[in-house]
């Protein structure tokens, strides 16, 4: 779950996350097989938390994963100090999930 720095509009969020982190982030994550941006437009419900979007990235395998998340220190170092250009990354929150397909 993505929260954005103080300092920042949603659409100011938005423009960096998707312009200026999506390309450092599909260069330096080596492993990943899918990185998908969810954009949060608005809440449906009330009370909800102000989250300003949702980033998937996937991977092939748990080992990808674990072994794979960053193509060097260098290119962690650089997604790292990206995120704290735009994220407010202590209320930031990740999962490790996995994907089941399920057909009718």
């Amino acid at each position: 779950i993505a929260m954005r720095a103080p300092r920042l509009s949603h659409d100011e969020f938005d423009a960096h996350w998707r312009d200026q982190h999506a390309p450092l982030a599909l260069r330096h994550h080596a492993g990943l097989c899918g990185y998908e941006q969810l954009a949060v437009e608005g809440a449906l419900t009330a009370n909800a938390a102000p989250i300003d979007g949702v980033a998937l990235l996937h991977f092939p395998s748990h080992d990808a994963f674990a072994q794979r998340f960053y193509d060097s220190d260098a290119g962690r170092d650089a997604v790292l100090a990206d995120t704290r250009q735009f994220l407010d990354l202590a209320r930031c929150e990740a999962a490790l999930m996995s994907e089941y397909c399920v057909s009718s």
